[in-house]
Parts: structure tokens; sequence; C-alpha cells
């Protein structure tokens, strides 16, 4: 329920806006409208006209809420009943008096807000718009200071003095019948007929003044022909400074009542006043309770009568509080009751609605109140220069339009008509309306609440029927499209519907997935079901690529039942194909073909009938055509290897499952004989299913899967009768694998054709587990853990695991960082393995433990030193069955490096000793070191940088390492890039220095259209005849369009021979290119001494050739292959042959293996026929 009243409120906020907003701008017009003369008489500025509105805002919010409130109950009550969503709602159980909860909570808010804007806001702006007024407009004009007095207001003087006015006389700027109280110890008032201002000075005349003492008795009584009027300011000063009751709070309202009330003056006004503050916040929860009751009864259902219902009761209300309010001004009415009496009345009608709501009472009298307006004679209601009303043959219309004269009992309208009675609305340029027959013309529209649109360009319509031209019918996802269009209506209670929509005239009938032309259709629409003749057009289907496809359809007759989900069509006698033309070179004809578009397609009997020859014959045919499994899947084929053989495959849907049937057949060849089996697959939910399987006769599994605690869990049993006896097994596994993180656990029993059983209670593997704790990281690189016992015949394998095996092994690394200056890493292995009795175990441990003892920089005058001591200490120990390993490992190292822009120089020390057993076996043991190393490196050079690799001395050995020399150069030319680099040998032990050189050089070019980079690597051998042998390149290159060229993508390696002169030892390429807008693609081009090894496609306007193999150097070809695909209008063919060729002429050698020459529809590549020779057959998947 709470959502309901969520959804309710929500959309409640958007037309509360709308009729809020609408009646500030109505309001504000009509302010402008008011002020207009005055504004243009004293030439007020456009901004101080915009403050003037500005502080009459607050005053417009208070009065429009009310408006906004009643206007979004019918707006979203009117929608939610076209919606249906009334009906969703009383269909789930809820009572429609529920309706009223939310917007009564919608309501409270909206009172409280007006109560805050009426109480506090409204008072202040009113009198800001005063003291503007007189601002801006009549301070610079005194002769309009008649436009300030405000008559029947008491005006506060000074303390204890009040002034009081009764009426005005602009003509001579007289005030009459004035009043002047002054309050103290005594009550002093003062009484004139008339005041006038002579001169500067304000004169009463025709009055009295008396004076009352503190007991009420009279004092003093005196009467005066003329006086002049004692007040120390001017009068209109003090006329513009007091505030009316309009500008005061309830609080200055209660308190002005009090003090007038001992004066014993009239205070209905005020009293009024003071009321209203109340009685006008509390608006919205009136116009709740009256207008949802209203709504719900008369069933409003379009937004039109949401606006002029709105506008009615806001008259009502409204107008009604002002004239209640006045007569309680004038004490017709008690004053305290009297803006309370329209809340009272509106009240308690929308109370009593919504207590009879879906009473027959109520019913009875709507029923009533609604039969007014069914008359069946034609009356003009009225004729206005926007609009005119009338009755058509019982139906009350409302005309909108730019011209409308009536003659006798016809009506003419034109320009821009609109035309409502019942349930719909029509548009159009003219229209002749008389009480028997209505014609409209120029873009006529018809809306009608259940269909979206009807256009034409003429309708004739009476009470019974419509006739359109060039008719547009629109209605869901229907669309009817005719030169010719008759509608006949259905008329229930006062709502005229569409019954029946038909055309004699060759029409268009489209939906989502359907588009057909038709020599006629009826549309019986209170049946949902259209009937058309002479058909065709199209339908969409998916292939078995889940692809949309349109296949042609063709028929005498088609019946489509009209659904807002699925629409189904049902062709009698026709043709279903996907080839357009006038002679299909193939169709599926059927007696009856029913289609649901995206979902099944079934035939009866039906035979395919290729080129005009009837080749196949289906009774029945199903096709799921929603792209997923097909309900039957049959296959043949029929060759020499083979022999004949077929499957026939059963999918079918049970219990929310899915399950497939399979029966083969083959007649040679190794799988020969017949199969059968089932397969079910039923899912609990997204990751948990129950799968099953049968194999005839004799083997079963069933299997179970889920996720438990991040885990995926399977459970499944499998068992087989063969002729030495029957075994199964029953296994669960527990596996989660997250990233490399691997954990698999497993528990098994299998029992074996003699009946002996092996039992696995536990088998759990680990692999790339971290276990890390700062500062310590531990890896589980790998652990296992398996116990397994074996049983006999006739014993149980639980018992005997006290006997059975047990393994256990671990590796891994760990580590542990104490400090940035010491480090601690190495790998850990245990193992432990349990069989016949025997024990069997092992311990590995490889340790280093590293000690950063100096790493510092210094900048001096050669720029920046670098010192790094570093001090490492290794230990290891293994254990196992055949050996026992141990050692230990102390190094001790030094750099010190001197990097500048020019130099670079680097010299280091290594002092490394190791001792143990078996030692080789550690990772962190290295050979014994004793040796002094040194580089160079010189920068400085114009054309590139030389290095001198480290040189080093072992003192144990006594020798000197190689010396390499290494030079690198790069030279940038515009868009063309070079890099060269070499390496050198000047010392190596064996005496073989400075003999040969390494270079590679790097080519690059890049311009807008062309991408060149290449590489090429080779040795220059200065002893040798032939100083290179050979070079190495790697290369890649694009062209972009280069006149017919569109594009050229080359790139691959290749090997430069220049031992025997200059050539290409070998070659393995890609090529890709489009040249005249054809695609050629070779995916191997390769070359290796005596052949070529080539991969070529290429298509071109649905043609496709292809072509692989290798080609020798002496003619031989050998696993050749030869594809051409070539289209033939709506089917594809495919021949493809392998052929081979010895060596000798053209003509001579070839040997030509397996060819085929397959058939496919182009949109449905599954469909196809397969003919092959050699060896020869035939394979056909059309069902």
């Amino acid at each position: 329920m709470y959502t309901l009243y969520k959804y309710v409120i929500k959309e409640t906020l958007l037309p509360f806006l709308i009729g809020l907003g609408g009646f500030v701008v109505f309001v504000s017009v009509e302010l402008l409208y008011q002020l207009s003369d005055t504004i243009v008489r004293y030439r007020v500025g456009f901004d101080k006209l915009l403050l003037l509105l500005y502080y009459q805002l607050p005053y417009f919010l208070v009065m429009g809420i009310p408006v906004g409130a009643l206007f979004s109950i019918f707006w979203v009550i009117s929608r939610l009943s076209a919606d249906n969503e009334i009906v969703a709602i009383q269909v789930h159980g809820i009572n429609l008096k529920r309706l009223v909860i939310p917007f009564l909570i919608v309501s409270l808010v909206l009172s409280g807000l007006a109560y805050v804007l009426n109480d506090y806001l409204v008072p202040t702006a009113n009198r800001k718009f005063f003291e503007a007024q007189y601002k801006y407009i009549y301070r610079k004009n005194p002769e309009s200071f008649s436009e300030l007095v405000r008559t029947n207001t008491f005006f506060k003087v000074r303390e204890n003095q009040y002034f009081y006015i009764e009426e005005f006389e602009k003509s001579s700027n007289t005030f009459k019948d004035v009043l002047i109280y002054e309050l103290g110890s005594k009550v002093t008032v003062t009484h004139a007929k008339r005041a006038k201002k002579e001169g500067n000075v304000w004169i009463l005349e025709d009055g009295r003044v008396y004076t009352v003492d503190s007991n009420g008795l009279l004092s003093f009584d005196a009467s005066f022909k003329r006086m002049n009027l004692d007040i120390s300011q001017e009068i209109e000063e003090f006329v513009r400074s007091s505030k009316s009751s309009k500008e005061m709070t309830s609080r200055e309202l209660k308190r002005r009542i009090e003090n007038f009330k001992k004066l014993h003056v009239e205070t209905a006004a005020l009293e009024v006043e003071y009321q209203s503050k109340f009685a006008t916040s509390l608006a919205p929860l009136i116009i709740v309770i009256l207008g949802v009751p209203i709504s719900l009864v008369f069933n409003i259902r379009t937004k039109s009568w949401s606006v002029i219902l709105t506008f009615i009761l806001v008259v009502l209300y409204q107008g009604s509080d002002a004239w209640i309010s006045a007569l309680g001004k004038e004490k017709y009415l008690p004053p305290s009751l009297a803006p309370w009496i329209p809340n009272l009345i509106f009240g308690l009608c929308g109370f009593t609605m919504f207590v009879l709501l879906d009473t027959k009472l109520l019913l009875v009298t709507r029923d009533r109140i609604l039969a007014v307006f069914k008359r069946k004679n034609l009356l003009f209601i009225a004729l206005l220069l926007i609009g005119a009303g009338t009755l058509l043959q019982g139906e009350i219309i409302r005309i909108t339009a730019e011209e409308a004269v009536a003659h006798g009992e016809t009506l003419v309208a034109e320009g821009n008509i609109t035309v409502k009675y019942s349930d719909l609305t029509v548009h159009a340029s003219a229209a002749t309306i008389t009480s028997e027959i209505a014609t409209f013309s120029g873009n006529v529209r018809i809306l009608s609440p259940d269909i979206n649109e009807t256009t034409g360009e003429t309708l004739v319509v009476n009470d019974e029927r419509a006739t359109i031209t060039n008719a547009r019918f629109a209605e869901g996802d229907l669309l009817l499209i005719s030169p010719l269009m008759t509608i006949t209506f259905s008329q229930e209670a006062n709502n005229r519907s569409y019954e029946v929509i038909e055309s004699d005239r060759e029409s268009t009938v489209v939906q989502e997935d359907r588009s057909y032309r038709v020599a006629r259709f009826v549309y019986e629409r209170h049946l949902g079901m259209l009937t058309a003749w002479e058909v065709k057009g199209k339908e969409k289907v998916k292939n078995k690529k889940g692809q949309m496809k349109w296949v042609n359809v063709v028929g005498p007759k088609i019946q489509i039942e009209i659904d807002d989900d699925l629409s189904t069509s049902t062709i009698y006698s026709g043709y279903i194909t996907t080839c357009d033309l006038e002679e299909p070179h193939y169709r599926f004809e059927a007696r009856r073909v029913v289609i649901l578009p995206s979902k099944v397609l079934v035939s009866e009997d039906m035979f395919l009938d290729l080129l005009g020859v009837v080749v196949l014959y289906y009774p029945i045919y199903f096709l799921d055509v929603s792209g997923g499994k097909q309900p039957v899947e049959f296959s043949a084929s029929f060759g020499s290897n083979d022999g004949f053989g077929f499957i026939v495959r059963n999918n079918f849907e049970l219990f929310g499952g899915e399950g497939t049937v399979v029966y083969s057949y083959k007649e040679k060849g190794e799988e020969a004989g017949k199969k059968t089996y089932i397969e079910y697959t039923y899912p609990f939910n997204d990751y948990t299913s129950l799968k099953f399987r049968f194999d005839a006769p004799s083997k079963l599994g069933i299997s179970y899967g889920t996720k438990l605690w991040g885990f995926s869990l399977g459970l499944g049993y499998n068992s087989e009768s063969t002729e030495a006896g029957k075994k199964s097994s029953l296994g669960l596994t527990l596996k989660q694998k997250v990233g490399k993180r691997e954990i698999v656990v497993t528990s098994s029993e299998n029992i074996r054709e003699d009946g002996a059983k092996v039992l696995i209670p536990i088998n759990m593997t680990l692999k790339k587990y971290p276990l890390s704790q700062p500062p310590w990281s531990f890896q589980i690189s790998n652990l296992g853990f398996k116990i397994s016992s074996f049983a006999n015949p006739g014993e149980f394998a639980f018992q005997k695991l006290g006997s059975g095996s047990l393994e256990f092994t671990m590796s891994g690394s760990y580590g542990l960082n104490s400090g940035e200056k010491v480090k601690n890493s190495g790998s850990l292995g245990l193992s432990l393995i349990r069989r016949d009795e025997s024990l069997t175990s092992s311990l590995f441990l490889d340790h280093l433990a590293s000690f950063d003892i100096l790493n510092a920089s210094a900048k001096n005058f050669m720029g920046s030193t670098t010192q790094k001591i570093n001090l490492s200490v290794a230990g290891g120990i293994s254990t196992s069955r055949n050996a026992e390993r141990c050692g230990f490992k102390l190094s001790y190292s030094w750099n010190w490096e001197v990097p500048t822009k020019i130099l670079s120089v680097g010299v280091g020390y290594t002092l490394q000793e190791s001792n143990g057993r078996n030692i080789g076996a550690f990772k962190s043991f290295n050979a014994d070191l004793n040796s002094i190393s040194a580089g160079l490196t010189l920068k400085a050079l114009p054309i590139a940088v030389v290095s001198l690799e480290k040189i080093g001395y072992d003192f144990k050995t006594h020798t000197w390492s190689n010396l390499e020399l290494s030079t690198s150069s790069k030279w940038q030319f515009g868009s063309l890039a070079l890099k060269l680099t070499s390496k050198t040998p000047i010392y190596i032990a064996d005496g073989s220095a400075l003999k040969k050189t390494s270079w590679q050089i790097t080519t690059t070019l890049k311009t807008r259209r062309v991408s060149l980079n290449n590489t090429s690597a080779f040795a220059v051998d200065y002893l040798s005849g032939t100083p290179i042998e050979s070079v190495n390149n790697k290369f890649s290159l694009r062209i972009g369009k280069l006149w017919y060229l569109d594009s050229f993508k080359f790139s691959g390696t290749y090997i430069l021979d220049l031992s025997h002169g200059f050539e290409i030892s070998k070659l393995d390429s890609k090529l890709e290119f489009v040249f005249f807008g054809i695609k050629h693609t070779f995916k191997k081009l390769r070359f290796y001494q005596d052949r070529w090894i080539l991969d070529y496609f290429t298509t071109f306007h649905g043609w496709s050739t292809g072509i692989s193999g290798t080609f020798y150097e002496s003619g031989a070809i050998g696993g050749g292959k030869l594809t051409l695909g070539f289209p033939l209008h709506c089917w594809n063919g495919r021949l493809y042959t392998e052929f081979s060729k010895k060596s000798g002429g053209i003509t001579e050698g070839w040997d030509v293996g397996k060819v085929s020459l397959t058939f496919y529809i182009k949109d449905f590549p599954e469909k196809f026929f397969s003919f092959s020779v050699n060896p020869w057959g035939f394979n056909a998947g059309i069902f």
C-alpha cells in the first residue's frame, strides 16, 4: 500500500505545479489588465511593473494552491482511469476509498503551507505592494492621491488615536462620515459629516464631540458646524502608513478587534478577515474531500474535462466564499461563521459522496444526472467566435473554430476546427453539421481514449458509422492504411467506440513484426480479430544466430489476432519464402501456417517446392523463431563412407525446465548403430540447477549445481551397466576461484564392476592462496590434502579409512620486512605421505636475509655520486627419503656510481661465500664470487652514445670478464626517423675480440597516408670472406587511400640472405588491401627456400573466392583447397574442392580429392542441402 501512496503522490506533483502555474499566470495577466491604464498614464517603467507583480505573487500562490490541488486530483485520476490503472487497483482488492489517503497527505502539507504564506508572507507582501504603488505612482502624481484613500478602514494617527473614513468623494477630495477616537483615562469621540482640506489645514464640518469616562458615563457633549483638525502629520501620510486588514497578520487583527470592541466600534469586517486567514488555509483539504469522490464517481477519463471541472468547481468555491464573506461583513450572517460556510457545505458534499462511494444509491444518482445529456434531438447550445456547441443525434458536441455560422439546423464552421462528442475528438479545417450527418474535410484527425489516432482527408459521420478517405488508423502497434475506410460504432452508456473497421480497397496492414498489402480487410475490434484477403507481405522471425530476418508470406486469406503483447497471424493455403521474386525459386507451401513473431511458427501439411518441383513433405512442422532451440530438429546424410544416417532431436519444456530427446542412426563407420538419450535441466534460480541424462539402455547421470558461501557446489551421480557388471560413482565438489587464487575440495566414492570400492572422503587443493599479516607475507603456491581407502566387495569403505592412504603436500613463499633496510624472504615446502602402513615425509626451507648497510647519494663538482653497500645471509635445509641438503651463504656487495650529463662511471665489488651439502637445490645460493667490476658511458659525442659495459676481475679464478663496446645514435629528418645501435666485444677470454659487431637499424616513416616501420638486425664478421651473411627484418607498412587503392596493410618478418647474392630466404607475413572496392586478404603469405604457403580470400558483390595450400618451385602443390561462393538471389551456393599436384607440367600430376556443393538460404544459413563426391554423399538440414 505504501508503494501505491508513494506512486499517487509522485504523479500528483507535476499537475499540481501546472494548475498552480496556470492560475498564477492567469491572475497576473488580470492584474496587468487592471493596472494598464495607471501604468500608461503615469509612465511606470517595466521593472517597476515586475516589482508590483512580485509583491502580489504570495497572494496569488495562496489563492492558487486549491486550484492546483483540484486540478492535480482530476488530472491524476483521469489518467489512472484512461490507462485502466483504476481497474488494476480494484482487481488487486484495493478499495477505491484508499485513493483519498495520498491526496489527504498532500492536502495537509499544502494547508500548512497556505497558512504560513497567508498569515506571514501575504500581509507583508500586500503592504509592500501598497507602498510600491505610492512610491512609484502616486507620490509623483499628487493629483492622484484619491487613488490611495481606503474607506471603511481604521488608521492609527498616533499612539491611542485612530481615524476612520466611511466614504471618500474623489471629485471634491472630501471625506464623509469621519470618526476620530482618542483612548486614555477617558474616551473622546469626534464625528463629522465631512472633512476637507483648505490650504494646508483640514476642516471638519457638521460634527459632534463627546467624552465618556471610565464608568461609561457621558461627561462631555458638544456640536460644531466647522472645526480645524488638530493632527500633527498630513492625512496623506497616515493614510499611506496605516495598514488595511489584508496587510495584518492574525495576531494584529485579533488585537485590533479587541481594541475596537472596547470602543464599541463595528468589527464585522475585521472578524470576517480574521476567520478567513484560517478558513482559506484549509481550502486544499476541502478540495481533496470533494474532488476525489467527484472524479471517481463520474469516471473522468480526459484531461480536457479535468480542466473544465477544475474551472467550474474553483469558480463555485471561491465565488461562494467571496459572496458569503460579503454577507458576513454586512452582518446578514454571523461574521465569525461566514468564512467557514463554503468549507462546511463543500466538505459535507464531498464527505457524503465519499461515504456513498461504490454504493447503489450513488450509482443510480450518477446515471440520472448523466441521462440529462442523452437527448435525441438537435439543439444548438451556443455559437461563439472561437467555438459553438450543439447536440448531434444524442451527443453533446462542443465545437471550437475560427469562424462558425448557423443556417437553420445546419452549422458551418471553418478554420482550425475541434469537435468533441462522447469520447471522440475530431480536428479538421472545415465542417458541416446537420441533425443527421456531419462532414469534415482538410487534414481530418479523430482521437479516441483507447485509440492512438485516425487521420484522413474527408470524414462523413452519423450515429452509426463513419467513412474516411485516404485513412490511417493507428491503435497500439497496429496501423491500417486505406484509400477508403469505414468505421462502425458501438455505443455503451454515453461512450462511443469503434466496433468494426473495414475497407474493400487495396490497403496496407502494418505491425511491429509484420507488414502486408491486402485486397480488402475487416477488423472486428471488439473481438480483436483482423481478417484480410489476397495477402502479400512480410513477417519477422529469428534465424539460428538470433538475427531478425523478414520472410515473405503470400496467401488468399490471413487472420491476425490483435493483442497488446503478442499478435498471432494465421495464413490459409499460402506459402512462406525469403525469395522476393514473383515466382520464387523456393517456397514452403502449407494448408495452414500460424506465426507468433519472435516466438514460434507452426505449419500443417507443408512441403518444399524447389524450382516448381516438390522435394520434401512434412505433415506438421514446428519452428521456434525466437532464436532458441527448435522443438524438432532433423538432419539426414547419405554417403559412401558412413552410408545412410540421420539425427532426430526433440527439444521440450517441462515444469519450467528444458530437455532434449535425441535419436540417431548411422549405417557404417566407427559410430555405426542406433543411439538414444534424453537430457533434462531444471533451473531453480539463476545459479542453482538439476541436470539429468539417460543413455539407453543402461547409462545414467544426475548432477546438481549451486552457489554456497561464495563456492560453486556440485553434486553428481553416474552409473552404467556393462557386460562385466555395474559401476557407479558419487561425488561432491566445492570450488572457488578469485583471480589466480583457487580452492577445490572434492569427495567421492567409486564402485567398480566387481563390487570393489574406492572412497576419497576429502581431496583438497589450494593454489596461489595468500595469507598475509603485515609485516609478514605468506602465499601458498600449492597445497594438497587427500585421504583415500579401498574396500573389497561386500566391505564398507569407511571402515577401511584407518588403513587407507593419506597425502599432504604444501609449497609456498614467505616474506618479513623488518624495516626499510632489512628484508627476509624465502620458500618453504612440506610433504607427508602414508601408504600401506609406511610413512614418508620431507621438509624444504630456503631463506634469504638482506641488509642495506649504505644507500646514499651526494652532489659535488662531478655532478652526483651514489654508493650502495648490501650484506646478504642465506641458509637452507632439505630433508627427504632420498637425500638431505643443507647449506649457508654469506654475500657482500658494494657499488659506486657517478652519473653526469657527459660521462658516467660505475665501480662495484662483490664477495659471496657458501658452504654445505647438495646446495644446488637452493635458488638463493649462487656461485661463489670475489670480483670487482667497472663501467664507462660517454654521452658527449656529436652522433652517438658510447658505452663500455662493466669489465670485472675475479680474484678466485684470476680471470677477466668479457668487455663489450656499445653505441647508440638517432637522427630525425622530417617524417623520417633512423635509429642505429651496435655492440662490439673488445675483450673475450678465448681471444675472439674485435672480430664481430652486431648492428640494428630501425627506420620509421609517418606521413598522412603512409606509415612504415622496419627493424633490420645483422652481424658484421671482419675476418670472414662474407662479412654479412644475412639480415633479419621485421616490418609493418600501412597505406591510406591512394587513387584506386582504398587501404593497404602488410606486416611480417623476412630474412635477407647475402651469402649467395641478394635474395629473400624466408618470409612470414600477412597482407590485406582493398583495390577498386574489392577486399583481398592473405591470412598467410609465407616463403621458405623452395615453397610458398598461401591462404587467400576475397569477396565482391556477393561472390567469394578462397585458395590455400603449399606451392613448390618444382610445380608441385600440397594440401590445396579451393572455395567459391556465389549468390543465387535468395540462396547462396558454395563449391569446395581439395586438390594436390605432383611435379611436372601444368596439365600433369593433378589429383582432385573431396568436392562438395552446398546450397543454403541466405537469411537462414542453417537451412541447407549439400552434395559431395570422393567420398560421395548427401546431407540436408532443412528441418
